[in-house]
């Protein structure tokens, strides 16, 4: 039976407990994305001793449910009208945001017998911080010659979540930052992406994906190089999956025009998911605006 309650979600749903499709969340404003997770880094782990995970379950209308507690996953059905946030400042939709998910996680903290301490001081230090969720990642490392330290710093507000590797010289000053990637918005999506962090040698770092496969290298002069090997074999489909990330900014930085010539690449080869994204793509642009 697990010890301590460790995660945090939450949830928007409707009455017969389905997700509400588009997420309302995702209609406020980008100060509000990184919240919840903030909440769990600051709010947790809090002594439990038999949930290891709170899901927060707002809900358009009171649904009259008591918190409720299933191998493991405790669940606090919460009534907020999460749609009409979108309509306040952005400010204000934080506070709101945060008063309600604090309530519900302290609702369910009486009903379980839970200790509050680190609930209170998840969200007091949440108010410190105004907002703002900036970190470093695990520690720095040093290259051979001890020239240099490097380190990945984590910025999820505002959103999209931004990941950097900054480097340090002996004294501890910061002598380059180097944008990495975007938009991997939760610890799982973080450590993904830094799996492991090492010199390859006195000048170069190697950024390894948790998939032991996909890496980057930067230079300490800011140089940097993304590396996925199916596609550097020329594989039509590596080139697809590629383009793909390139196209959509998924763990790598944007890059549409990289993106589509990778794709192109592997439709020419005659990869058929790549012909039928391109033909797919020509038919919405085709259509225009009012199409």
């Amino acid at each position: 039976m697990p010890k301590y309650l460790r995660f945090i979600q939450t949830d928007v749903t409707d009455s017969d407990g389905t997700p509400i499709v588009p997420y309302p969340l995702a209609q406020c404003d980008p100060s509000l994305q990184h919240l919840t997770w903030m909440y769990e880094h600051f709010g947790t782990p809090v002594v439990s001793n038999g949930a290891s995970k709170l899901v927060v379950n707002f809900t358009r209308e009171d649904l009259g449910r008591a918190p409720t507690e299933v191998l493991g996953i405790a669940t606090v059905f919460e009534p907020f009208d999460v749609g009409a946030l979108a309509t306040r400042p952005a400010r204000e939709q934080q506070e709101v945001f945060l008063a309600r998910l604090h309530g519900a996680a302290i609702r369910g903290a009486d009903q379980f017998g839970w200790e509050r301490g680190p609930l209170e001081a998840g969200e007091r230090a949440i108010r410190e911080r105004d907002f703002v969720f900036e970190f470093f990642w695990k520690k720095p490392v040093a290259s051979p010659d001890r020239r240099w330290r490097v380190q990945a710093f984590v910025a999820a507000s505002p959103f999209p979540t931004r990941v950097w590797l900054v480097f340090t010289d002996r004294s501890g000053a910061e002598v380059r930052r180097v944008l990495l990637s975007e938009g991997a918005n939760c610890p799982g999506g973080i450590a993904f992406v830094l799996g492991e962090i090492g010199w390859v040698d006195a000048t170069t770092v190697r950024v390894t994906h948790e998939n032991g496969r996909d890496f980057w290298t930067c230079t300490t002069e800011g140089d940097l190089t993304f590396h996925y090997p199916r596609g550097e074999r020329e594989d039509p489909h590596g080139e697809y999956d590629l383009g793909r990330m390139y196209l959509e900014g998924m763990h790598v930085l944007r890059d549409e025009a990289r993106g589509l010539a990778l794709i192109g690449r592997s439709a020419a080869k005659g990869f058929r998911h790549a012909v039928r994204f391109l033909e797919s793509r020509g038919r919405r642009e085709g259509a225009g605006p009012g199409g």
